[in-house]
């Protein structure tokens, strides 16, 4: 994990969204990181090791590693915003390179199935999908890359929303109000394809699925990426459970050089920050306390104290 991503804030929103979208898109996206924000716990509660490493200017600075798990009340958050950053750079870097991308929602089957079968059975349907998807899509040489954010539909069953590069090929153009052959009443206008439908029955899957061509990747990935700050962090789900996927050609976030960095693991790494012969910035408080403390007691802090305020405090001067 880039370090940088670990203060993705909303000072981000515009670098990361653009200007391609609606205000009111905008305004979204950038009240939900601010509501990430606000909600982020100050410590990560698996204890992870704090890490220092230097900036693209040079400075150095001392952050808590992030344990990237969801149920974390500080890691879930920090976790929230760069799988967001990551759905945006990828949508933006498919688009420029000339692939049109497609909003795809697949469900589980009918009522009868219940929510144990369907948290059981749902990674095993979804792979049998996505696997004869991505091999048709090879054979008519179709580029295949996607990401798909899983959420829970009210009944509780999951279900999941994909931005991909592939639509079959018997895609077909429908207007909202139409009776598709599925007998559902078409919501909003799309594409319908009937292969699909039937790849997911055979799956394992339900037959309400979804396919509508992306005229604003900008936009569609802001909305998809709503999804992360709302139903990804605090719905419950199975122990592994893969709320967020990529394909292996989903591009990945650039690289932004930490070679620097160390884990800050024992007293004697601790030391080796002491010596540094250059300002050190503690993130905030609460690493400034877990510094001191190591350094003066050599005990890892629990903090279990009250809330201190964040400030950017210099740990070592020259």
């Amino acid at each position: 994990m880039a370090l940088d991503l670990l203060s993705i804030s909303q000072k981000a929103v515009d670098e990361i969204v653009g200007n391609s979208v609606s205000e009111t898109l905008k305004n979204e996206v950038t009240d939900e990181f601010l509501q990430s924000l606000y909600l982020q716990a100050d410590t990560c509660k698996s204890g992870a090791p704090y890490i220092c490493w230097r900036d693209g200017l040079g400075e150095w600075h001392i952050t808590q590693g992030c344990c990237n798990r969801w149920e974390c009340p500080r890691c879930g958050q920090i976790r929230a915003r760069q799988e967001f950053a990551r759905m945006i750079h990828g949508s933006v870097t498919l688009s420029d390179a000339g692939h049109t991308l497609y909003f795809v929602t697949i469900t589980c089957r009918g009522r009868s199935l219940t929510t144990a079968d369907a948290e059981t059975g749902y990674l095993r349907w979804t792979n049998r999908l996505l696997s004869t998807v991505r091999a048709r899509c090879k054979k008519h040489g179709g580029y295949w890359a996607y990401v798909a954010v899983t959420e829970r539909q009210k009944r509780k069953h999951p279900h999941s929303h994909f931005i991909t590069t592939y639509c079959p090929e018997d895609a077909v153009e429908y207007l909202k109000g139409r009776l598709l052959p599925n007998n559902a009443i078409a919501k909003q206008s799309g594409l319908y394809s009937a292969w699909f439908v039937e790849r997911n029955i055979a799956a394992g899957l339900g037959k309400m699925c979804s396919i509508s061509r992306i005229d604003n990747p900008l936009g569609a990935t802001s909305y998809l990426g709503k999804y992360l700050f709302k139903d990804a962090l605090h719905c419950v789900w199975p122990k592994h459970w893969r709320r967020i996927r990529y394909s292996h050609s989903w591009p990945k976030l650039p690289g932004l050089g930490n070679g620097d960095a160390f884990p800050l693991v024992n007293l004697a790494d601790w030391q080796r920050v002491q010596r540094m012969n250059v300002p050190v910035y503690a993130a905030d408080d609460f690493v400034l306390y877990a510094a001191y403390a190591r350094l003066i007691t050599n005990v890892v802090p629990n903090h279990s104290y009250g809330t201190l305020p964040r400030n950017r405090k210099p740990l070592s001067t020259p």
